[in-house]
């Protein structure tokens, strides 16, 4: 794949989730050793957040870029990009093993739904909420401490099985954020959705 496109473009730059979550970019790093004009990130990150970062680069290769702009602007993403996801029961991470059987019933039984964030490229709990309010209560906190009032911030809502959400999360951004412009809408994948489960919805972020 790596040669065949290297016949048609000058560069290449093949961004892969995260390692800490797949070993997919090892794989990709030994395909592309000796080829020159490949380069390989591991961007710290996972499902439509990863979009994102190509459609923000699409956008400055349009205006004209160096390569070495593209280079510090994947280094950017990577350091600085944010990722919240609130998943709608604890079950599916009971059953991938994240958390344990009386964890996931305590939490049925109350509607305690998780909020997890993206931390140096690994999944982490931010939050443990009941409620669809408290939820965006703690989502706007996560906001405040991820970026400044007056950031250019370019955001992505990302759903599994939930449509009624991202509007709302939307919304939420672009009140507390004036200068937030929307960059696309991803469905979560088949694998992460496996550990996540239906009624997940979360947004990625930068600030640029």
């Amino acid at each position: 794949m790596y040669e065949a496109a290297r016949q048609k473009y000058e560069h290449v730059f093949s961004l892969h989730l995260s390692g800490e979550m797949s070993g997919t970019v090892r794989a990709a790093q030994q395909a592309a050793e000796g080829l020159e004009g490949v380069e390989v990130y591991d961007t710290r990150t996972v499902t439509a957040a990863i979009t994102m970062l190509t459609e923000r680069l699409r956008s400055r290769l349009e205006t004209g870029c160096s390569v070495f702009d593209v280079r510090a602007y994947i280094e950017h993403f990577t350091e600085h990009s944010t990722l919240l996801i609130h998943a709608a029961t604890l079950e599916y991470l009971r059953r991938g093993g994240r958390i344990g059987r009386a964890s996931s019933l305590v939490g049925g039984v109350f509607d305690i739904k998780p909020l997890i964030s993206k931390t140096e490229g690994t999944l982490q709990a931010y939050a443990k909420v009941r409620g669809q309010k408290k939820a965006f209560a703690a989502m706007e906190r996560y906001i405040e401490e991820t970026t400044q009032p007056g950031d250019e911030v370019y955001f992505a809502l990302i759903d599994a099985v939930n449509d009624q959400e991202p509007p709302l999360i939307r919304e939420l951004i672009e009140r507390l954020r004036p200068k937030a412009h929307f960059v696309c809408y991803g469905k979560v994948g088949a694998v992460v959705g496996t550990h996540i489960g239906p009624g997940t919805a979360a947004f990625a972020m930068i600030a640029e």
